[in-house]
């Protein structure tokens, strides 16, 4: 009798493609074409009906797909603020930026009553 495990021969093909997924992946990073990947291995174990000798039977199959992922990250980062400025509502309800009366007195600056 055998058993089903990783180590038998007909997993061999599926430790070939897996291997192939992780030296292509490792390779796009070493080259810095993209910044990570994911590797997704789904393996799937059931069974065909077969008849042999008039005899019903169940026979096991194992199905496998290797998913890569290659992962590209493009940021550009940036920002800003105003100075002496504050976001008021003008008479007609839009929001406008206006000027930030400073609470200080300038001694410089003329006495616009006069």
């Amino acid at each position: 009798m055998k058993k089903i495990n990783l180590y038998t021969d007909e997993f061999e093909e599926l430790k070939v493609k897996l291997n192939a997924s992780i030296e292509h992946v490792v390779k796009k990073l070493a080259s810095k074409e993209f910044e990570g990947g994911d590797i997704n291995l789904k393996i799937k174990i059931g069974f065909n009906t077969d008849y042999k000798n008039e005899t019903l039977y169940k026979k096991p199959v194992v199905l496998f797909k290797v998913n890569t992922v290659l992962q590209k990250k493009s940021n550009i980062d940036g920002g800003f603020s105003y100075v002496n400025k504050e976001l008021v509502l003008d008479e007609d309800g839009e929001p406008v930026l206006q000027e930030v009366k400073s609470s200080q007195i300038d001694v410089f600056e003329e006495d616009e009553e006069e």
